[in-house]
């Protein structure tokens, strides 16, 4: 009986050492699993931060389109109630003579 015990617990022993030995892989395994898994995360939060910032300026853009496409349609109604001054010819053949004798100068 006494060499039966002997024999479980040397295969108990055996087995403890070989677990440990097994288990060390699975460790390191399990370990560089979890550094990818981090490495990714931060990966995944920088393009996030990227995502952000270009919609922000997507925004900021329409925000000044819709500012240019206001001033314009003001514009093309000025330009429509605009009416030119009536001028005569001697009036415009004056101004002509005025403006060529500045440039003489």
């Amino acid at each position: 009986m006494k060499v039966f015990k002997w024999l479980i617990g040397l295969l108990g022993a055996i087995g403890g050492i070989v677990a440990i030995f097994a288990g060390t892989k699975n460790n390191k395994k399990i370990k560089e699993i979890k550094k990818n898994i981090k490495n990714n995360e931060n990966k995944t939060s920088e393009v996030d931060k990227k995502i952000k910032k270009t919609t922000e300026k997507g925004k900021k853009i329409d925000q000044k389109i819709k500012k240019q496409t206001k001033k314009t349609k003001n514009l093309k109604k000025s330009k429509k109630n605009y009416k030119s001054k009536k001028v005569s010819s001697k009036e415009a053949a004056n101004f002509l003579k005025d403006y060529a004798k500045k440039g003489k100068k």
